[in-house]
């Protein structure tokens, strides 16, 4: 982890009079400054949209300008076309009956696609769950979904849309938005995901640079301390990245802050130690202080959950003995039907997948 004293690079001169003179090179690099997690989200929605879409390259009805360009960035809208019938292909539901409404879709422009080109798009996306299974197909590889879940993905991205599209219309706009091109109609829902901000990361700060920057450098040394091996936020750690049912190779948004959450929890420890110090005592303000700064960083957790989908938050979450196990037989479930996709139905076994995952995103709760 960080440590909280920086460490500067140094020049070695010749003494005396040459003391000017510099005898070697420093070679010091600064270090390459690492993308906030803003900006890990934004890159991490443009692969999901990227992974989605990279084997219907040349399909007409997804093609430049055949939908309309005033309902967001097209290809988000495509991704959530591509997502939708994947969910209605996972729910057994018929090529026709698809394809009708993809043709009652407001999302197309005019003249729509034919009968033929939606078809071909219907189809596509069912041969890429035949030939590359879930993992890659419906959620791509690395970026931290869950792939027996494709329902989950396509509310991710609604949800994702909404605050997109809350940028530039009105909050009533995105509801009726939400109801007629993706068929949300329970209240509780269009409320939610039309109130969610665009950017839910942007002002979250670096809990390891606010450690660094308290003037008295024992607060953070404290901090550092509860935070990591001595304090069990190592453990913590741990053991939160041990029941991940996602993978996390491309998801460091997701890992980041779920780092801090874990961490921040498990340095409550302070408490405890500020408990045992006596009140006239010289440390007992460090230790305060301390407590203070991660105390904050928990209050900007919270605010930064509840600004992030609830998708995001059933992600990042603690997770029980019990939902581990049942995300491991899933898991190994899952592997299996793959291996042997071709015995079997694609559509079926994605819906049979999605019929035993299938429950309510929990609150949004960090206790």
């Amino acid at each position: 982890m960080p440590g909280i004293a920086g460490n500067a690079g140094t020049q070695q001169r010749a003494g005396g009079q040459g003391h000017a003179i510099a005898l070697f090179r420093n070679q010091w690099v600064p270090p390459t400054e690492k993308p906030t997690l803003a900006a890990q989200r934004e890159d991490w929605f443009r692969e999901i949209r990227e992974g989605l879409l990279w084997h219907l390259k040349g399909v007409p009805a997804l093609g430049k300008d055949r939908l309309r360009n005033d309902f967001g960035e097209p290809a988000l809208i495509r991704s959530l076309l591509v997502m939708r019938i994947a969910v209605l292909l996972a729910r057994g539901e018929g090529t026709a009956n698809i394809r009708d409404m993809l043709t009652s879709s407001p999302v197309f422009a005019v003249p729509g696609p034919d009968v033929d080109e939606l078809t071909e798009l219907i189809d596509k996306v069912q041969f890429g769950f035949e030939h590359d299974g879930l993992t890659n197909t419906i959620v791509v590889d690395g970026l931290g979904l869950l792939p027996w879940s494709p329902e989950s993905t396509y509310v991710l991205l609604i949800e994702y849309w909404a605050a997109q599209r809350g940028r530039t219309v009105p909050r009533t706009r995105v509801e009726q938005e939400l109801s007629e091109l993706w068929d949300t109609t329970d209240s509780r829902v269009l409320a939610a995901h039309s109130s969610l901000p665009s950017f839910p990361l942007e002002a979250y700060p670096n809990l390891w640079e606010r450690l660094k920057a308290e003037p008295d450098f024992r607060v953070g040394n404290a901090g550092a301390m509860v935070l990591t091996q001595r304090g069990g936020g190592d453990q913590a750690w741990e053991r939160w990245m041990s029941t991940r049912p996602w993978s996390t190779l491309k998801a460091s948004r997701l890992v980041g802050l779920g780092d801090d959450l874990v961490r921040c929890q498990a340095a409550r420890a302070l408490s405890r130690l500020l408990d045992q110090a006596p009140p006239g005592d010289g440390f007992r303000g460090v230790l305060e202080r301390a407590t203070k700064v991660i105390q904050g960083q928990l209050d900007h957790i919270a605010l930064a959950v509840e600004g992030m989908s609830a998708i995001e938050y059933d992600l990042l979450r603690e997770r029980s003995g019990d939902e581990h196990f049942q995300d491991g037989c899933l898991t190994t479930f899952q592997e299996h039907l793959l291996q042997r996709y071709q015995a079997s139905s694609p559509a079926y076994t994605v819906g049979f997948l999605v019929d035993i995952r299938r429950q309510e995103v929990p609150e949004k709760s960090l206790t």
